[in-house]
């Protein structure tokens, strides 16, 4: 005569925490990179703005240079 057995089975995942640890961090890892994006350009941007009244200036300082000597000539 046959034996009714029954067998119990257990699981248990220990990888999904891992796995979702990981991917929130990859997460938090592009939103920091896109905001130190964001950041580069806005000091980009600044900087040529900078370059721009740099470059505004030298050519005021040779004009008025130019009017020194000028003056300085004549007397």
């Amino acid at each position: 005569m046959g034996r009714n057995i029954s067998i119990a089975i257990s699981a248990k995942d220990n990888f999904s925490d891992a796995v979702n640890k990981m991917n929130n961090s990859g997460i938090r890892f592009n939103k920091n990179l896109e905001e130190m994006q964001a950041q580069l350009n806005a000091i980009n941007k600044n900087r040529a703005t900078l370059k721009l009244d740099v470059s505004e200036a030298r050519k005021n300082l040779q004009a008025l240079q130019k009017e020194y000597n000028a003056a300085k000539k004549s007397g």
